[in-house]
């Protein structure tokens, strides 16, 4: 069995939960986490042997699912407005897919850097140092861009602990 077949499961499995915390949706994080795993296999000889390599993919999963989030939005608004009843949904429910949405516009909003480094430690839950590896760049720069990256959030969103809410699945 190759290499790509035996770390394919745990790696597909990784990539959609950080795909479905993104997107809020198991179809489209099924879809995201496919993309990623057919670009992982492309770049696998460069990347099979590498400590950064279940980073790297995680890191592509989440520019998949945002260059998702950005093709639905522009769909969205070139489409015509359609009033859909859909039922009740429990108020929990909407505050969480509010929040989600807000925070992935926050996300698409950060600088390149700022945003890969968020959302390899808070939302694949990568150490600062793994999530070096996977950018190329230093621990202290990582830690930097987080900072950086995570004051503007809070600035966008007040004193909402935004560490945890970037963990809803």
């Amino acid at each position: 069995m190759s290499s790509f077949e035996s770390a394919f499961p745990g790696l597909y499995v990784q990539a959609r939960g950080v795909a479905a915390r993104i997107l809020g949706n198991i179809g489209d994080a099924e879809d995201a986490a496919g993309e990623a795993m057919v670009r992982a296999l492309l770049q696998w000889p460069k990347i099979e042997d590498q400590p950064y390599r279940d980073a790297w993919v995680m890191r592509i999963t989440v520019h998949v699912a945002l260059d998702m989030v950005r093709r639905r939005r522009r769909v969205e608004r070139h489409a015509p407005i359609v009033a859909e009843h859909t039922g009740a949904t429990e108020p929990i429910e909407t505050e969480i897919v509010v929040l989600r949405s807000a925070l992935v516009a926050a996300l698409l909003e950060l600088p390149r850097r700022q945003r890969e480094a968020i959302a390899l430690v808070h939302l694949v839950g990568l150490t600062p140092t793994q999530a070096a590896a996977a950018m190329h760049v230093s621990t202290s720069s990582v830690s930097q861009h987080l900072r950086r990256g995570l004051t503007r959030l809070r600035g966008q969103f007040g004193e909402l602990p935004i560490e945890s809410n970037l963990r809803m699945a």
